[in-house]
């Protein structure tokens, strides 16, 4: 007979709860217009060829990309390079909280390309 192999789950008993780390984790709490902004970013980045795009460009060429999809969302030159200098510093911190500042509602030239024709 074929006997399924049984899968042994250590458990622990113990419950602790560690009241400085749950208030650590709840100080580094994003967000959620900063979660949606994160969860978009990494849906992008998630396409094995978008990536392998992205890793052929130079730094020169992705930041004349940024600008150009920026022109076309029709950010304002602040916000886009508010955005910029905070992708450039994103490997240099750990802070993503500021990160949701830059959502916002679709800009109308989206818009019109998001919109149905009738």
């Amino acid at each position: 007979m074929n006997e399924k192999p049984t899968t042994v789950i250590d458990t622990c008993e113990d419950s602790v709860i560690h009241k400085d780390k749950v208030q650590q984790a709840s100080a580094r709490k994003l967000d959620e217009s900063t979660f949606d902004a994160l969860a978009e970013t990494f849906k992008i980045l998630s396409n094995q060829t978008r990536l392998k795009l992205i890793q052929a460009l130079s730094h020169d060429e992705l930041v004349a990309k940024f600008k150009a999809n920026v022109a076309f969302g029709e950010w304002s030159d602040r916000a886009a390079n508010e955005l910029q200098s905070f992708c450039e510093d994103l490997t240099k911190t750990n802070n993503l909280k500021e990160l949701g500042k830059f959502r916002s509602p679709l800009p109308e030239a989206t818009r019109r390309l998001t919109e149905p024709r009738t």
